[in-house]
């Protein structure tokens, strides 16, 4: 069975909407789904839950794997373990919950993701969240597990203050 979408794969696909992920797909490759401006929907056959999500067995999404896909508002990410650089660049995520199993999250892996207001989850990360959701938006009353946005740049190694709504080392 099919344990990694390739490089390319259903890029530039301007109309696809919906995809039915394999339940054993480990990798999500670079720019597998880069330019699809009509996905809205990603699901597995065994998903119950009726909502966007990954498989139990996906743990590795590359670099600008959903690159301006602007329909897919949410997604759940289930077990992923490593969201690469630029992976959901200019996507129309709204808000994302971040698995306690990632532990690798790339900067500017939400790059630009101007519709981003949400961001919880993420217990597991060893890396700097702040770098990777620059130039977003963010709501000036984001809570990370009880934080404000000022705690929240501290709690995952930020060295500088936040001011204001982007959460981001680049903007005072």
């Amino acid at each position: 069975s099919l344990e990694k979408i390739w490089y390319n794969g259903f890029t530039n696909c301007t109309n696809l909407e919906t995809v039915i992920l394999p339940s054993n797909l480990k990798t999500i490759s670079k720019e597998a789904f880069k330019n699809c401006p009509k996905l809205s929907t990603i699901t597995y056959k065994e998903n119950e839950s009726g909502k966007n999500k990954f498989p139990d067995s996906l743990t590795y999404i590359d670099v600008s794997a959903f690159e301006n896909d602007t329909a897919l508002t949410n997604i759940d990410l289930n077990k992923v373990q490593t969201i690469k650089v630029q992976a959901f660049r200019e996507s129309g995520l709204t808000e994302i919950y971040l698995p306690d199993s990632l532990t690798h999250i790339e900067p500017r892996a939400f790059n630009m993701c101007n519709n981003l207001h949400k961001i919880s989850g993420g217990k597991g990360i060893q890396d700097n969240l702040a770098d990777s959701v620059t130039h977003n938006t963010i709501d000036p009353n984001y809570k990370h597990d009880g934080k404000d946005i000022f705690d929240v740049a501290d709690y995952f190694g930020a060295n500088e203050s936040y001011t204001g709504y982007p959460l981001s080392p680049y903007h005072k």
